[in-house]
């Protein structure tokens, strides 16, 4: 049941509703029995994998605790190798063995919640916290709904306190949960959806297309990917305060960074962290050499890569970002250039190198990736002439349409602007009167009823990871 659905939402206003109604003691039984009858929508076989992994991965968290040093790193690597196990199996089996025919379909989340497991590890190792002892809030930890599917990646420690912290119903709360639900579902629906329609149509045509219109649908790829990731984030953050529950912010107006850096750092944040925590300060950080730090910074980012996917595209995009953090360190250790200066360029520069990038996440094959990248610029020589073929638009996006996307964008550009100067859009709304809130939320609500893409239902791009 994708969040995006209007049976999710039906099902998360009765779970909102029984919630705050029941006795504050059976409110986490309940959460949990909600959450596993959601994900058994997915798969009943996928759902015995997700308790079973939650079953082994809670005693093995208390035996790193209870142990003496030695036997600590045994149950830390054993546990690790048992939590990636399925993941291989699922996501990796097809390209590992070189045979694409039995790739499994793989259970959905799973690499998400084996980045939760492999972090609870790692910091019971660390001495940075307990394991937790109630298999209750452990399972509820993993299985949380909202962010099964594609995240936060959230660490336990956080998030188990806010589970045993006392809640009471909050209607400032739920008024942020209600703007971020309608904020995503703008994302998803209208933004996504409709731009996405045509970057299906031309990547399943791409041999047709050549010029301009492909340097067009570059740049609205990183806009899709955008907002429907960020989208479900949204929805996903704004589901949880519905409960009283505070998921990590995954996005904090990426495109407006000045560096691939920077962009990392406002970019599905709870990943890039979780790779900084477990793979990059493990690895030596920038402690160490010039040449040993960026080569840190490449295996990072190129593991990073492998996370999003099992085929040589997604390796590409990963080694891309790498090289390109690798290029940033080196220029600003040896370049005197102030980062005061030019800074709508540095923005537009990161945003063309991002987008570059996003061609081989999305390209289903690295010839496709290349064919796309050297077609690009086909006719730019003649300046109108390269202009025109933008009128050659797909018929899944009509010329009114288009223009009709246009004024979506700047909505959506509205919208990240406020994010920007406020830190959050409900961080905004809040120092509003309470019926321009509600306005905003009546607001969208028509937006996305008159404008949603009849294909409302399409699967969130992050869920396939």
């Amino acid at each position: 049941m994708q969040l995006n659905s209007l049976a999710f939402l039906i099902v998360w206003a009765v779970i909102f509703i029984l919630y705050w109604k029941m006795n504050s003691k059976w409110r986490m039984p309940f959460i949990l029995a909600a959450s596993y009858n959601l994900y058994i929508i997915f798969s009943i076989k996928y759902t015995v994998l997700l308790f079973g992994i939650t079953l082994i991965s809670y005693y093995i968290g208390i035996k790193i605790e209870m142990c003496k040093t030695n036997l600590r790193k045994l149950w830390l690597v054993l546990g690790i190798v048992i939590s990636l196990i399925p993941l291989i199996v699922f996501k990796y089996s097809g390209w590992l063995l070189s045979k694409p025919s039995v790739q499994l379909a793989f259970p959905i989340g799973i690499s998400f919640y084996t980045f939760q497991i492999i972090s609870y590890f790692a910091d019971i190792y660390r001495r940075n916290m307990i394991p937790e002892y109630n298999f209750l809030y452990y399972a509820t930890y993993i299985s949380f709904f909202p962010k099964i599917i594609s995240g936060p990646i959230e660490r336990a420690d956080t998030f188990i306190d806010q589970l045993k912290r006392p809640r009471q119903f909050n209607h400032s709360l739920a008024d942020e949960g209600l703007v971020l639900i309608c904020i995503g579902l703008f994302k998803k629906c209208v933004i996504s959806n409709t731009i996405g329609k045509g970057i299906n149509f031309i990547f399943e045509n791409l041999y047709h297309y050549e010029g301009f219109i492909l340097l067009l649908f570059a740049f609205l790829l990183s806009i899709q990917i955008y907002a429907d990731f960020s989208g479900y984030t949204d929805i996903a953050l704004g589901s949880a305060k519905l409960l009283g529950i505070q998921l990590t912010d995954n996005f904090r107006v990426p495109y407006f960074s000045q560096s691939v850096k920077e962009f990392w750092n406002r970019w599905h944040i709870s990943l890039s962290t979780w790779l900084k925590d477990y793979i990059y300060i493990p690895l030596g950080g920038s402690r160490v050499s010039t040449i040993r730090h960026c080569l840190n910074l490449f295996i990072t980012f190129l593991i990073s890569g492998i996370w999003h996917g099992s085929n040589w595209n997604f390796i590409i995009w990963g080694g891309l970002h790498g090289i390109f953090l690798v290029i940033e360190t080196l220029w600003n250790k040896y370049s005197s250039t102030s980062k005061s200066h030019f800074r709508l360029l540095r923005i537009l520069l990161t945003f063309t190198l991002i987008t570059f990038a996003w061609i081989f996440f999305r390209a289903n094959t690295v010839d496709e990736a290349f064919y796309y990248i050297s077609h690009m610029f086909v006719g730019i020589l003649n300046p109108l002439s390269y202009l025109k073929n933008a009128y050659a638009l797909p018929h899944t996006i009509s010329k009114i349409g288009f223009l009709l996307l246009i004024f979506e964008l700047l909505l959506l550009f509205m919208i990240d602007l406020i994010q920007y100067h406020y830190s959050s859009v409900t961080s905004f709304l809040k120092k509003q009167k309470a019926w321009l809130r509600r306005s905003v939320i009546i607001f969208f609500i028509i937006t996305i009823i008159i404008l949603s893409s009849k294909n409302a239902n399409v699967e969130f791009i992050y869920s396939q990871f």
